[in-house]
């Protein structure tokens, strides 16, 4: 009798033992996170000389490029150096992904494209090729080659974007639109919440911030450190500039998702 309550208790055990390896499997294989935008958020440091530099905000999209507001990249000149950072892992300080060029500006639309290259560590040494960042870094990226969501924003619409916290790592913050006036935010991508609760993109931060109020006035402000307002560059725009790139030039010619978002749209 104790000799098979003994076995019986063994292959308890290795039926729970396989269960265990099954429920780790499922959680990391077909239950992996979703990688969230915050993501593929960038922090942008643009040098133009040895000592003078700005700083923005950009959002990695389709393809492995990324894109910011031109203010951040351009003055009078491109500038000479452009060092990314990124949040990959949620929690953990922003550090150094990559340098990048600029692909396309168009500075009327204050947008411009960057294509990453001389990917780093996170003390921002740059890796020798291949390496792993250069590999993995397209799974963060966040894909806006979709139809936008149909919405003007108004100033007291509450809109998701995201700042450094204390601790470095990147965090979402909700406030309404009228908030951003306190801030330079060049480049910064904001996100509304539709109706099933889904963040969606409306598009980045440029040079100018003027939206319609509830009563359909203009309301705007001077950016003290320009006196340039700021605006928001919406998704379709985006996408027209992306789809004009693709069909005008040869610039886009290796990017085959775009090449076929815009031959379709």
């Amino acid at each position: 009798m104790k000799k098979i309550l003994i076995f019986l208790l063994l292959c308890w055990g290795l039926y729970a033992q396989d269960r265990q390896i099954s429920n780790f499997a499922d959680f990391f294989g077909s239950q992996k996170p979703k990688v969230q935008w915050i993501q593929g958020a960038l922090k942008i440091i643009a040098h133009f000389d040895e000592v003078h530099y700005r700083e923005g905000f950009g959002l990695l999209i389709d393809e492995g490029l990324a894109i910011t507001s031109s203010e951040i990249v351009y003055e009078h000149k491109r500038a000479i150096d452009i060092v990314l950072y990124n949040n990959e892992v949620l929690g953990t300080p922003a550090a150094c992904l990559s340098h990048a060029k600029i692909l396309a500006l168009d500075d009327d639309l204050g947008i411009a494209l960057l294509q990453l290259e001389s990917f780093t560590d996170i003390f921002c040494n740059i890796l020798p090729k291949p390496n792993f960042r250069e590999k993995q870094y397209m799974e963060f990226s966040y894909s806006i080659l979709k139809k936008p969501i149909s919405l003007i924003p108004v100033l007291e619409d509450e809109i998701t974007y995201f700042r450094e916290t204390d601790w470095l790592n990147f965090g979402r913050i909700r406030s309404p639109l009228r908030q951003l006036y306190k801030s330079q935010l060049w480049g910064m991508p904001l996100f509304v919440r539709d109706a099933l609760g889904q963040e969606e993109f409306i598009g980045i931060l440029t040079q100018k911030l003027m939206v319609k109020s509830k009563n359909n006035s203009l309301d705007f402000q001077k950016s003290q450190k320009s006196q340039q307002d700021l605006e928001i560059l919406s998704h379709q725009e985006i996408l027209d500039f992306l789809c004009y790139l693709q069909s005008h030039t040869s610039i886009l010619k290796n990017y085959k998702k775009i090449d076929e978002f815009c031959r379709v749209r």
